[in-house]
């Protein structure tokens, strides 16, 4: 869910996202992984296709269970990256937007079960999206 202001060629935008939990299998118990993140995105923009640079802060929230003993635990989140889109008119006000980002972590976090990793941020990542984009003027 983000929020765009600006006009024609510059803009910049505020963005919260959320990863729903992804569940991974550790020692006979399991780990449960999400995280909620809010991110500054200013964007230059040339026709359909928008360039943009993304700052990204948030924490990973982590819960073990089956596991003794059982945790739960926070880490920071901090990405810095880029994202392309290209932006297809729909209508004057409404268009569909084809996002592709890279991001780099600023802070990693591993994530131990005992001894062993059972997660670790990784240091580069990518996303794909496509968005609904509504424009008020």
């Amino acid at each position: 869910m983000g929020l765009r202001l600006g006009r024609a060629a510059r803009e910049w935008g505020l963005e919260l996202a959320g990863a729903w939990p992804a569940e991974r299998a550790v020692d006979g118990g399991s780990v449960r992984l999400s995280s909620l993140s809010v991110a500054w995105v200013p964007c230059g923009r040339v026709g359909w296709l928008r360039a943009c640079g993304v700052a990204r802060a948030g924490l990973v929230v982590a819960a073990g269970s089956g596991l003794e003993p059982a945790r739960r635990g926070l880490s920071a989140l901090a990405v810095i990256g880029a994202r392309l889109a290209v932006q297809v008119p729909l209508s004057p006000r409404v268009g569909l937007e084809l996002q592709g980002e890279l991001g780099a972590s600023l802070v990693r976090t591993a994530l131990r079960v005992g001894e062993a990793v059972a997660w670790r941020t990784p240091r580069l990542g990518g996303a794909a999206a496509l968005a609904l984009v509504w424009r008020l003027r």
